[in-house]
């Protein structure tokens, strides 16, 4: 097997808010390593009072294209080649007692990156970027009798594409999270080391930031008992720039869902489970329910948001 063919992993992450606080969060991977291939869509609802809804179901590729005056369909396949520039992404598909039916469609205060989050390993990178920093949402999702509707609330979708195997992947911490609120929408992806990268932008009818350098200031430090991962229960970010800067303060007020990246589903052994752990550097993540402070300077002007409630992430590779 050629190293170009030992590993390719993409994953489009996609989540919306309900009005009563609970988000819905799923994902679409599709991953090839040392020959083996999976393609699945994994679906959280978490809540701040409940435990989590998970679901997850294997996708079936079909060899059928799509006639050629369709949009080109990112699912049930993805494309090797960037992201499509459509402001209107569709995601529908159903099976296994999931059914997901919905369309994203960017905010009008939105557009996409200029660029995006690339961390190079000799000829090989991880690129991650924000598809739609701010979705307007509409459509349903079933899972076991239940039924969650988005009727034009706020959505947002990723994504990440690696061809790094992920034993030799320079990323150690990732800090990320976005923010919807009526002044505008902040997104951010952050990793101090082994190789700094990051991405943070801010969208408002005033205009646009974008910044590759985030400086990161954790607040404190605690450990899961379920993962024995330490996190920072809060931590700063502050970015500037020609043009402005950002300061936002986080502080984790909740947890939504602790997890390992490498779960036991489908899997045919616990040897396999564990080997798979030790390919991928045994990843695990924290997803909170977060409070935030907001200083956004722009062009002269200066916008403040006291206690903006959003949803964020720390993850940790060994």
């Amino acid at each position: 097997m050629t190293p170009a063919r030992l590993f390719r992993f993409e994953k489009w992450y996609f989540d919306f808010t309900l009005p009563t606080g609970e988000v819905v969060f799923f994902f679409l991977a599709k991953t090839r390593i040392l020959g083996r291939k999976d393609f699945r869509l994994s679906l959280t609802v978490a809540s701040p009072r409940d435990v989590p809804i998970r679901r997850s179901m294997i996708i079936r590729e079909s060899p059928a294209k799509a006639p050629s005056s369709s949009p080109p369909p990112l699912f049930p396949g993805f494309q090797e080649k960037p992201c499509p520039p459509e402001s209107e992404i569709p995601v529908r598909m159903s099976g296994d007692d999931l059914s997901v039916d919905l369309v994203f469609v960017r905010h009008p205060e939105t557009r996409a990156a200029a660029r995006p989050m690339v961390i190079p390993r000799g000829r090989r990178r991880i690129r991650w970027e924000p598809i739609h920093a701010r979705s307007v949402v509409r459509g349903s999702i079933r899972t076991g009798g239940r039924t969650w509707n988005a009727d034009g609330y706020d959505g947002y979708i990723d994504r990440l594409v690696s061809d790094i195997f992920p034993l030799f992947t320079p990323v150690r911490t990732l800090y990320w999270g976005r923010l919807h609120h009526p002044k505008g929408s902040l997104v951010y992806a952050v990793i101090p080391r082994l190789r700094p990268a990051a991405l943070l932008t801010w969208d408002s009818a005033g205009g646009r930031l974008e910044f590759d350098t985030v400086e990161v200031v954790e607040r404190g430090k605690r450990v899961s008992p379920i993962l024995g991962l330490a996190f920072p229960p809060a931590y700063t970010l502050r970015a500037a720039g020609p043009a402005g800067s950002v300061r936002l303060d986080v502080e984790n007020a909740a947890t939504a869902v602790e997890t390992g990246f490498i779960a036991n589903e489908d899997l045919r052994s616990g040897l396999e489970n564990r080997a798979l752990s030790f390919l991928a550097r045994n990843p695990r993540g924290i997803k909170f329910f977060s409070r935030g402070r907001v200083r956004i300077e722009n062009k002269g002007r200066a916008v403040e948001i006291e206690d903006a409630r959003f949803f964020s992430e720390f993850v940790r590779f060994s």
